[in-house]
């Protein structure tokens, strides 16, 4: 299990941004993704990363045809990018911004892989999506590679380091647009969709280099990849501790049961909770306690009454257990 996966607000709203440009209209929009305008004007907010794959789905089956995916990366703005447009262009040498791109690509989209390969005469930056095995579509990686390159030609000024770009995909317009479009050999089919660079050129010097800048705003990346972090792990224990709460209102309370509501094996939950530090029995008694302390509230019901509402075959294996979670008994908490 993970926690939900996210993309930055910045590259859904440049998508949206293009489809209308291209005359979708925004309740087409809005019905695939459930979003309206004002959704759409917070750059810093994190959505879903599905809305973002609902786009260009939309996209594809209004323009069939088309490299729909080329159109958008000519238009868009770096800012596709989110916070990492800024930072990337500081860096003093091509390498530099390739390591910003690698080392922080998850703040952009956490379901998002990137990788470099370094080789003597060629280098390989590629991507890889979960969408690209489940649901393929060429206009993703199109738009991430298209901007990609126009970010090293445009904000670093660097020419002629693309030796050739890559695509798993075929060609889904002419030949042509594609070689117009990158100015270099495009292959199509690939194992990896990707730009390959000549290993000669990662240490040529960006046009608009700041290394005070590039150090500050890379140390800011440092604290954002552990906010980050936080929300996700804080966004896993929450699932686990919604299924509990679905589980107790029908007084089920058994690690099996709530393995099985989470669509998961026991081992793998348990390695999950621990992941983040807790111990999943911890996790079911924290709810058990809080529903006995309520439920104990209530003159109406007995002890042993509670004691099958929590799920215990017995009376005393509850009394057990209340008395290892508060220190005291259910009657003597009756009694306070």
């Amino acid at each position: 299990m993970t926690a939900r996966d996210t993309v930055q607000l910045n590259p859904l709203a440049a998508a949206v941004a293009f489809a209308l440009a291209k005359g979708v209209e925004m309740a087409e929009v809005t019905e695939v993704t459930g979003l309206g305008y004002e959704d759409l004007i917070q750059p810093s907010r994190r959505v879903d990363s599905l809305l973002l794959g609902r786009v260009f789905e939309l996209l594809g089956r209004r323009f069939p045809g088309e490299a729909v995916g080329l159109q958008m990366a000519r238009v868009a703005p770096f800012s596709f990018f989110g916070v990492l447009e800024h930072v990337a262009g500081y860096a003093e040498e091509l390498r530099g911004t390739i390591e910003v791109w690698v080392r922080y690509h998850k703040l952009v989209a956490t379901d998002l892989e990137m990788g470099f390969e370094q080789g003597p005469a060629e280098c390989l930056l590629w991507w890889r999506h979960p969408n690209d095995q489940r649901a393929p579509s060429p206009i993703p990686p199109e738009v991430v590679v298209g901007l990609a390159t126009r970010f090293l030609r445009e904000v670093l000024a660097i020419e002629g380091a693309v030796a050739r770009v890559e695509f798993t995909h075929p060609p889904t317009a002419a030949l042509a647009v594609y070689r117009e479009f990158f100015e270099v050999p495009v292959r199509f089919e690939a194992p990896r969709n990707g730009i390959v660079i000549f290993s000669s050129a990662l240490e040529r010097r960006a046009g608009q280099a700041d290394r005070r800048r590039y150090d500050y705003l890379v140390e800011h990346l440092s604290f954002l990849e552990e906010q980050l972090a936080e929300e996700r792990e804080h966004a896993e224990l929450r699932r686990i501790r919604a299924a509990v709460l679905s589980n107790a209102r029908r007084g089920e309370y058994s690690a099996e049961a709530l393995a099985k509501r989470l669509g998961m094996s026991l081992r793998s939950l348990q390695r999950v909770a621990k992941a983040h530090g807790r111990q999943l029995r911890e996790i079911l008694d924290e709810v058990r306690e809080q529903h006995a302390r309520r439920l104990l509230k209530d003159p109406r019901l007995s002890v042993e009454e509670i004691a099958f509402l929590l799920g215990y075959s017995a009376e005393s294996a509850f009394r057990r257990a209340f008395k290892r979670w508060s220190g005291q008994s259910p009657a003597a908490l009756r009694r306070a």
